[in-house]
């Protein structure tokens, strides 16, 4: 059974995000409308000139996620207002240097504000829930890989306390194209 959890915003998130928000494991029912939300998402950032997120990833593997149990929503009473996955391991992991050794980490991927709810403290309200899973999970340490051309991305997390780690992930998307990605991390206890 997939558990529901009820989240009142709290004073840091504007006014339209005031009230009850819910956070919850996504269900195979969700995914048309995940691979809606992060489909607008990725037309965003390339508008933006981001050309991280593509057809591809992240929605080809949102199922993966959701089968997995691992893909979480905040949702209110109308749609979608963002999602991310808890992973225990991430390919990128031995290609930095982490401050935080010999921890317990877990990894936050597709961290993804819905567009009609950027700007609103979403962003925050996402990284608490997954600060509280990761806590509740055993897990001491909170990590995530960035573009470093996402500058929005890395002041969220530069601001909320992530710390970077040292080195670049030259992540290889295809024969032709590399992203650069730092590590960030925050430590839970």
């Amino acid at each position: 059974m997939n558990s529901v959890i009820f989240y009142t915003a709290r004073e840091h998130i504007a006014a339209p995000l005031r009230g009850k928000m819910r956070l919850r494991v996504a269900e195979i029912s969700d995914l048309d409308d995940l691979k809606a939300m992060y489909s607008k998402v990725v037309k965003n950032m390339n508008e933006s000139g981001l050309d991280i997120w593509n057809d591809v990833y992240p929605c080809s593997f949102l199922e993966e996620d959701i089968q997995t149990g691992c893909l979480y929503i905040l949702c209110d009473e109308k749609c979608f207002a963002g999602a991310f996955s808890l992973k225990d391991e991430n390919k990128g992991a031995g290609e930095v240097t982490w401050n935080l050794s010999g921890r317990k980490p877990v990894y936050i991927e597709k961290l993804a504000v819905a567009a009609e709810y950027r700007g609103r403290g979403c962003g925050s309200v996402l990284l608490d829930e997954a600060v509280r899973l990761a806590g509740k999970t055993g897990h001491d340490v909170l990590r995530l890989f960035v573009d470093v051309s996402n500058g929005m991305a890395v002041r969220l997390y530069e601001k909320y306390g992530f710390r970077k780690a040292a080195g670049i992930w030259h992540e290889m998307i295809d024969e032709h194209r590399f992203l650069d990605e730092a590590g960030y991390e925050l430590a839970l206890t």
